[in-house]
């Protein structure tokens, strides 16, 4: 992180947690991935929280199209991709995320990436911390509950692997695919369900900055020259 949000944990206690549909104005490639394999649109179009989601798809699909409210009595009927589409919005303005790099090796074998310090912290800090203890430094009671998990990194097109329920579960949720291009990442998200009445860039969120750090390692960045 930037050193302005490591101060910022450090003397206010909170941290900035973007929502999906702020990643997406930064990186254009962002919850893309599904979209270029028939596969995952498929699975998607198969899995139950999507058909009892549809209707309601439609609507919003229609209504941001002004289709509603120009008052078309026989509007397009939107096609299984048009709703997809949908579907990858309205979890752009309802879901954020907390990005982190982690190795996905043992602790003693833990390695910084030059990469990342180039791309997101070059005049900044890295903190090497536990889930758990991220867990314990949550003090907002509305974001207590979030999916964990490491994003799949997949070649744009290709079919993901995983046994067709799994398959399902993921696709669903756009925001686990990666290109991948961004591989060097080794990204593990923690996203939060906010169901906002109007789309916001996300917002910053209450942590215990101690709980976060207990145990753990903050990492000057090496380009910084500290007199």
């Amino acid at each position: 992180m930037s050193l302005g949000a490591f101060f910022l944990l450090l003397k206010r206690n909170t941290v900035f947690v973007p929502s999906l549909r702020k990643l997406q104005e930064a990186d254009p490639k962002e919850m893309r991935l599904p979209l270029h394999s028939e596969t995952d649109v498929d699975h998607l179009g198969r899995s139950t929280a999507f058909r009892d989601a549809r209707e309601w798809l439609k609507i919003q699909f229609l209504r941001r199209r002004g289709a509603r409210r120009l008052g078309d009595a026989d509007p397009k009927e939107p096609c299984l991709d048009d709703l997809v589409k949908e579907w990858i919005f309205q979890l752009g303005v309802r879901r954020w995320a907390w990005c982190w790099f982690s190795p996905g090796k043992a602790p003693s074998h833990w390695f910084e990436s030059m990469a990342m310090w180039n791309l997101y912290a070059r005049t900044g800090v890295a903190i090497k911390t536990t889930l758990e203890n991220i867990r314990m430094a949550f003090g907002e009671p509305d974001l207590t509950e979030a999916l964990v998990a490491g994003l799949e990194y997949r070649v744009p097109g290709t079919p993901n692997t995983l046994p067709p329920a799994q398959a399902q579960d993921y696709a669903r949720r756009p925001f686990l695919f990666k290109s991948v291009s961004y591989r060097y990442e080794n990204e593990v998200r923690i996203v939060f369900q906010i169901n906002a009445g109007a789309p916001t860039p996300g917002a910053k969120v209450n942590v215990d900055a101690q709980a976060l750090l207990r145990g753990g390692e903050v990492i000057i960045s090496p380009f910084l020259v500290l007199d």
